[in-house]
């Protein structure tokens, strides 16, 4: 979902690791390579469920391809 928004407010603009986790596992004390895994787990999941050709990785994080049309369901 912070993907999603992200791309939604700034398309193409990565949100890094860090962002990740605080969006997905807020507040939580965390070791860093714990923190890691989970941020590697959940991209796994996204690129899994079929996603892969539209999520973005690079030095500074990911995002969803800005040419990609997000839409968001009540």
């Amino acid at each position: 979902l912070a993907l999603a928004r992200a791309h939604q407010d700034h398309p193409g603009r990565p949100l890094t690791g860090g962002e990740l986790l605080d969006a997905g596992w807020p507040g939580e004390r965390i070791l860093p390579a714990a923190a890691k895994n989970r941020v590697h787990v959940m991209l796994c999941r996204i690129r899994d469920i079929g996603l892969r050709p539209y999520l973005i990785a690079n030095q500074t994080g990911y995002c969803f391809a800005p040419d990609v049309s997000i839409h968001f369901v009540d």
